[in-house]
């Protein structure tokens, strides 16, 4: 199960990775994975990314679509 779309308004600094692991390891392990986008001030960003308290962080799972094995019939 992927983790679904989120607004976090950032109360104190913090870097992405520590806010990925507050909400849940797999908030993490999905965007290490690149299924799961952040974007902060309408940028995307990297986990090491220090956070500042007002940030809006928009989280929201990455849905790939297609025939699957790319064979047609």
């Amino acid at each position: 199960m992927y983790p679904s779309l989120q607004k976090i308004v950032v109360d104190k600094e913090i870097k992405l990775k520590d806010l990925l692991l507050k909400l849940g390891k797999e908030y993490l392990y999905s965007y290490e994975r690149n299924t799961l986008g952040v974007y902060v001030k309408n940028r995307a960003v990297y986990p090491s990314m220090i956070l500042k308290p007002g940030d809006e962080v928009i989280i929201y799972p990455v849905i790939a679509g297609g025939t699957g094995s790319g064979i047609s019939c």
